[in-house]
């Protein structure tokens, strides 16, 4: 499906929030301590979120056939 003018305006907030965190937070950010786990949560699975992409539960649909698979 398509995304919608409005949908596209909301990713483009949301990611100019999103290089807003990581620039405020860059010491943190490139620590040897900010784990690959977070790196995710914080930031990766926002980001694809903005651009629309399905990430998370999927309900009703099997694993074999959804858009994203965690790993």
């Amino acid at each position: 499906m398509p995304l919608t003018a409005r949908d596209r305006e909301t990713g483009r907030v949301q990611m100019a929030a999103l290089v807003d965190g990581f620039h405020r937070n860059l010491t943190h950010c490139t620590a040897s301590s900010y784990l690959e786990a977070s790196v995710r949560q914080d930031y990766i699975n926002p980001f694809w979120q903005a651009l629309g992409w399905p990430i998370g539960e999927q309900p009703g649909v099997a694993p074999s056939l959804r858009d994203v698979c965690i790993e």
